[in-house]
């Protein structure tokens, strides 16, 4: 229903930019109703019949084309950097976690695979990722794979990470930044689409984002995106590092076809979501909706943090398997089975062990979970500790607010005075005590209060 959906729109959005008549259909001569305007001059552009004619026909086309469109697109095969094995003895599980992905590597095609990559900060999750998502992938044809990110920075930061670490062109690695337009640019590129007569003629991509690629694919679907060669680019790269919000749309629907670009984009690779524990409860629903969607268009999903909740790492198992289920009743083995259980190739790793395991419902996959998270608390007590922490109840409640901020502040100095006195370094000149701390808050709001006491 939603991929059919995507062919009407599609076919809509490109007939409605064409202005030249020898690229268009031919309709009743004199037609007395217009479907659109043209945007640069306000003049009628299409007549109604001929515009639903060729709306009609490009979507046949954009139908037969979207079965193989994954295999048009370009790839990254045979990289030598991702195939490379560590030499750094910290980086030698990354070799470990590799194999045992090459190995489940036919089994994850046919039935899907959902990852939990757990391994410590500073133990190289992010080539590690790279190079897991390489060993699933077909070896002949290669890879394809979005990293996505919750922060700009972390995005820009990773993508060039990929760019130095396996020295990949600009042919092979699109960077995504720029955040989404804000409510008033959006209603007002609506404005102006409605006044053309067709809310078609808007981009499919946020204005005010970037992508970074020079690549060139030619393909029937690809031809009728857009005439914005940053659209296609965003599909072409075989490596997409963007933020998580840029692929949110596909589960959107929002007008204008903002979601053509990002669904078609989970259709043809696989997705790696960094840090995803990092965001808000209210960016769940979107988040398990993405990871939804990525199992029912057909790919692989790497959740990579080394502070997963459980609850996070279930419900996200569930939305998967639940959109894999989809996928396999329309493009599996056996197309059209009803009531068949969807059994998702699932793997847990870290710095210390791998773990594989075939997942036909919840609890099965509960229990795999918990057997490896346990069995990594365990492994974790034996090594040396690097940071110690103790959380420190804060009371303000029955405390009006216009003293919360005073209280508060209280609270803080008297934390950090007693971290002050435990973790400080001796002056070997003067004999004082010193130590460097941060206080960090989350909003602005509070930390204005917070910084204008007296």
């Amino acid at each position: 229903m939603h991929l059919s959906r995507l062919s009407l729109m599609l076919a809509d959005h490109h007939y409605s930019s064409l202005t030249d008549r020898s690229e268009r259909e031919q309709g009743e001569k004199d037609y007395p109703l217009f479907a659109n305007t043209r945007r640069d001059t306000g003049a009628r552009n299409q007549t109604l019949d001929e515009h639903l004619l060729g709306v009609t026909k490009h979507a046949g086309v954009i139908n037969h084309a979207l079965p193989g469109f994954e295999l048009h697109l370009p790839r990254l095969a045979r990289h030598k950097g991702l195939r490379k094995r560590s030499q750094d003895a910290r980086f030698r599980w990354q070799d470990r976690a590799t194999d045992t992905a090459a190995a489940m590597r036919e089994r994850a095609a046919r039935q899907g695979a959902f990852i939990v990559n757990m391994a410590s900060t500073g133990c190289g999750k992010t080539l590690a990722n790279a190079r897991i998502m390489n060993a699933l992938a077909d070896p002949l044809k290669g890879m394809r794979c979005a990293f996505a990110l919750g922060l700009r920075t972390l995005t820009l930061q990773t993508g060039r990470a990929f760019r130095d670490l396996l020295d990949l062109s600009d042919d092979e690695l699109a960077i995504k930044v720029g955040g989404a337009a804000s409510r008033e640019l959006f209603e007002f590129h609506e404005r102006q689409a409605e006044q053309s007569g067709s809310a078609s003629s808007q981009s499919l991509l946020p204005e005010d984002g970037h992508v970074l690629f020079e690549g060139n694919a030619e393909h029937p679907l690809l031809q009728r995106l857009s005439r914005d060669p940053q659209v296609r680019s965003l599909l072409a790269a075989p490596l997409l590092v963007c933020t998580v919000d840029h692929l949110t749309p596909a589960t959107e629907s929002q007008r204008g076809g903002r979601q053509i670009a990002p669904m078609l984009r989970l259709m043809s690779g696989d997705l790696v979501l960094d840090e995803p524990d990092d965001f808000d409860i209210d960016d769940l629903p979107a988040l398990t909706r993405l990871v939804h969607w990525a199992g029912m268009l057909g790919a692989r999903v790497l959740l990579s943090s080394a502070t997963l909740p459980p609850a996070l790492v279930q419900g996200l198992f569930e939305a998967y398997r639940y959109g894999r289920l989809q996928f396999e009743r329309n493009r599996g083995e056996q197309p059209g089975a009803a009531g068949r259980a969807a059994t998702v190739c699932c793997l847990w790793l870290d710095e210390f062990r791998q773990s594989v395991a075939d997942c036909s419902d919840a609890a099965t996959f509960e229990t795999a979970h918990r057997d490896f998270a346990t069995r990594r608390a365990e492994r974790l007590v034996e090594v040396e500790m690097r940071r110690r922490v103790r959380l420190e109840p804060l009371t303000l409640s029955g405390v009006p607010r216009d003293e919360q901020t005073a209280a508060f502040a209280g609270l803080a100095r008297d934390a950090a005075l007693a971290l002050h006195r435990q973790h400080h370094t001796l002056d070997p000149h003067g004999g004082g005590r010193v130590s460097f701390g941060l206080i960090r808050m989350a909003n602005i709001e509070p930390l204005v209060e917070l910084a204008s006491l007296p």
